[in-house]
């Protein structure tokens, strides 16, 4: 891990947990709020959120070069039209039963094309390719562990392999209880120093006229299939890369010197890796063969022990020396934000244009200071010069009844992954093999987008 990267991260670790802690230890009303003060209560609510029904769409968009000849845009122009959506329904009220089911499809000019499906629940995961195989496949934890254990085997390691266990009840029960926790600053030396409405004040004044309220608008909901309307309290977050600057310098300049965050920090990251660690086990990541799993970790630990202040100062320097030189902004980022009438948020539409002529110039100006770089060209042979990347969330219900497909069955009608993987030459493993290659073939001769897709890729169009 270079220390660039080990900057950037260290940031993050800054912003993300410096912001939740002030985030999630308010108490302030709906009452005469700011902006921020209406999201930060917004983001309090989260914790109480128990069942979920959610859908996201991603989509791709990109400005050409119309100057740039012999470009041929065939590939980008499906791109455009493809749509990627991600139902998802949660229902964590009770722990010990929790329920997850998600549908993602893939959607080509307003019409699905593909569809896959996932389920979990405490005692397996299914999942599901309908156009191309009607019986869902399905893997029990309990196989799970054992395949993992075959493939060591297999491996030819001679070291015993660890005898793996995944109690998925107990996983998800300590996941939510470590969320629900996490931002406490119980027992960490120092945390009673740590003054949360400095940093809150400081964020304030650098959303100043980026973070704005707008007007009230609908926004169609879609509950177990009945569609309805509700109104929602506008947000926009706006802005691009030297207001991203401005916003995070006087945040990290103040950070830099503050025992009581970076005791903060260390303590947050170290308990982050071990309850990561610990989800799995330690054989898990203890495996024969293996490299010292802790390593990085360890390391990365360290290095914020003992070179805190250094790489903020470092990164603070890289951002003020960016901020100087760009001529362009390399990314412009707009946020839609509506809450409902009791402070939830409903909606959130993101938009990211990314400048790639000077994303170019960035990396070039940076590869300059290094000994042997090749630098980049500065033309764009693709002739793209941004490229624009879309994310709309609607949360559809919030702790609500949720219906979820009933799997009870799923052991007689569907097929056992894991027993096709330890029998791969078996002839069910086979037949089946040949079913989904066949729905395949015919998925080609009807499917539109896999039709264009195999056209252009057919013709060496990227």
């Amino acid at each position: 891990m270079n220390n660039k990267t080990k900057i950037i991260i260290a940031v993050v670790v800054v912003v993300v947990i410096g912001a939740g802690i002030f985030f999630m230890s308010g108490n302030n009303t709906m009452a005469n709020m700011t902006a921020m003060e209406k999201l930060e209560a917004s983001m309090e609510k989260q914790v109480e959120i128990k069942k979920v029904d959610m859908d996201m769409t991603i989509g791709l968009g990109f400005d050409i070069d119309e100057t740039v000849e012999g470009v041929d845009t065939s590939m980008l122009n499906v791109i455009e039209d493809i749509e990627f959506v991600y139902d998802i329904k949660e229902d964590i009220s009770d722990v010990e039963n929790f329920l997850l089911e998600g549908l993602f499809s893939v959607m080509y000019q307003g019409e699905t094309s593909m569809d896959m499906n996932f389920f979990m629940d405490g005692e397996k995961m299914v999942f599901g390719i309908p156009f191309l195989y009607e019986n869902p496949f399905y893997m029990t934890y309990e196989g799970y562990a054992r395949l993992i254990e075959k493939t060591i085997e297999m491996s030819g390691e001679t070291a015993a392999a660890p005898e793996f266990t995944f109690d998925m009840k107990k996983i998800m029960k300590d996941s939510i209880e470590f969320s629900e926790k996490f931002y406490s600053l119980e027992g960490i030396e120092g945390a009673e120093n740590f003054d949360g409405d400095k940093y809150r004040t400081m964020m304030e004044e650098g959303l100043s006229g980026i973070l704005t309220e707008t007007e009230a608008f609908d926004v169609e909901v879609d509950k177990e299939g009945e569609v309805s309307t509700i109104k929602c309290d506008g947000f926009m977050l706006t802005f691009n890369e030297t207001q991203f600057i401005d916003f995070a310098l006087p945040i990290l300049e103040e950070a830099k010197t503050d025992e009581a965050l970076k005791n903060i920090i260390i303590a947050k990251t170290q308990e982050y890796f071990d309850f990561a660690i610990g989800v799995y086990g330690e054989d898990f990541f203890n495996q024969p063969g293996m490299d010292d799993p802790y390593g990085e970790i360890n390391e990365f630990i360290e290095e914020i022990k003992t070179n805190y202040e250094i790489r903020i100062g470092e990164m603070t320097t890289e951002l003020q020396t960016q901020r100087e030189r760009s001529e362009k902004e390399t990314f412009v980022v707009i946020n839609k934000i509506g809450l409902d009438s009791d402070g939830e948020m409903r909606y959130w539409d993101m938009s990211l244009d990314l400048n790639i002529e000077a994303l170019e110039e960035l990396e070039s100006v940076a590869m300059e200071g290094i000994d042997g770089a090749v630098i980049p060209e500065m033309s764009n042979p693709e002739g793209i010069k941004g490229v624009n990347v879309s994310m709309v969330y609607v949360i559809n219900s919030i702790n609500e009844e949720l219906t979820f497909t009933d799997y009870s069955t799923v052991t007689e009608t569907g097929v056992d992954i894991v027993a096709l993987a330890e029998n791969p030459d078996s002839q069910e493993a086979q037949s089946l093999m040949m079913q989904i290659m066949g729905a395949g073939m015919q998925e080609m001769g009807t499917n539109p987008l896999l039709q264009i897709l195999s056209q252009n890729m057919g013709q060496g169009v990227y």
